[in-house]
């Protein structure tokens, strides 16, 4: 009967020290995940709270550069504006600006704004009896306004009044002589001499070779340069001694 007993107790000692065996090794694995775990949150909270700060700081940037951009903006309406109105004094024209984000991408608009006796601004796009003209001076003028913001010296534009007549082109004399005052270099591709030749100006005559024959073909020569004084004379100057320029 004792025997009975004790082998009892031996096969339930022996089973109670394989439990307490393994519950031992279950804490230590919990105490192994816990740590883990702990550390991962420590990691977790250091970068959310990174990242907090950095999405307020990207906000507070993002409302410097909307002002930012709002500045610009104006300031180039108002250069354009005073550009229409060396050119079209009579006018009184209006310009706004429009940037609109869409999908990742941003989109700009320019309308003319004419004021009513009322004092009310109705704006349009550029259109009506000077339309061509207004479409191409309004483009000039950003583009030689984003140019001067940029502090860049150099504008090249190839024929940018192609669709203006020489009646209108003769106005611009005054816009080019403000460009180049603020240091502005303009270099043309053009055919309409109306354009500058009451400018002192340089002219560059190129050939570009035509001939599939030829192994020239493509290839541009510079025929010659000439520095005018306005409408009184002609200077021809060696290539070396040109700057590229159309007008300076």
């Amino acid at each position: 009967m004792l025997s009975q007993y004790a082998n009892s107790l031996h096969t339930l000692s022996g089973k109670l020290q394989a439990e307490i065996d393994s519950a031992t090794e279950n804490n230590l694995k919990r105490e192994e995940l816990l740590q883990r775990y702990y550390e991962l949150s420590s990691k977790y909270n250091t970068l959310n709270n990174y990242y907090s700060r950095l999405f307020k700081m990207r906000k507070m940037v993002m409302v410097i550069m909307d002002a930012r951009r709002d500045n610009v903006l104006d300031n180039l309406e108002r250069r354009v504006e005073s550009i229409l109105a060396v050119v079209l004094p009579e006018e009184n024209f209006k310009i706004k600006i429009t940037y609109t984000p869409n999908r990742g991408r941003y989109y700009s608009e320019v309308y003319v704004g004419k004021e009513t006796a009322s004092g009310q601004v109705i704006w349009t796009r550029p259109k009506g009896t000077n339309g061509e003209f207004m479409k191409q001076l309004i483009s000039f003028s950003i583009l030689a306004s984003i140019n001067i913001l940029l502090e860049s010296n150099f504008l090249f534009m190839d024929e940018p009044f192609s669709s203006s007549d020489v009646v209108n082109v003769g106005k611009l004399k005054p816009v080019f002589e403000l460009m180049l005052n603020q240091g502005l270099q303009l270099m043309f591709i053009e055919h309409k001499k109306e354009l500058y030749e009451s400018l002192t100006h340089q002219i560059i005559q190129l050939y570009k070779h035509r001939s599939a024959t030829s192994e020239n073909d493509g290839h541009v020569e510079v025929l010659c340069v000439e520095r005018v004084e306005g409408n009184e004379g002609t200077q021809t100057v060696p290539d070396s001694e040109s700057d590229g320029g159309l007008l300076d």
